[in-house]
């Protein structure tokens, strides 16, 4: 079920729809072996507790601007806009108002925009660290 979830998680559903039924049972065989190697259900557990404990309706610290104003160090806020978990939204929105710089990617990948776009976010981190 895991695998299933991740799936369509990691994939934008457009991509995984334009796929053959038995390229998709492919897909998400080749998903179930992938977790069953490299995951851990603990690592699940702790992320999932993390995401129930937020409070989304919380509005902003009334002293964020103060905590803004004393970031120090150069930021790269690396975001995909298909991702269907983490809206990029509010990262670029913070970007855009305390001038941080931006890797703004468009992938079939989604959520697993890290994973599958290793080397386009390697080479842009690195350009990053090198200036």
């Amino acid at each position: 079920m895991i695998a299933g979830v991740d799936l369509l998680i990691d994939k934008v559903q457009e991509a995984v729809n334009e796929r053959s039924a038995a390229d998709a049972d492919s897909l998400l065989d080749a998903s179930a072996i992938n977790q069953s190697k490299s995951n851990d259900l603990a690592d699940y557990a702790a992320q999932a507790r993390a995401i129930l404990a937020y409070h989304f309706g919380k509005p902003p610290r009334s002293d964020s601007a103060r905590i803004l104003a004393g970031m120090k160090g150069r930021f790269l806020v690396v975001n995909s806009l298909d991702d269907r978990v983490i809206s990029s939204g509010p990262a670029l929105s913070l970007a855009r108002r305390i001038g941080l710089d931006t890797l703004v990617l468009r992938s079939e990948c989604g959520h697993g925009v890290f994973v599958c776009e290793a080397t386009r976010i390697g080479t842009a981190v690195h350009a990053f660290l090198e200036r």
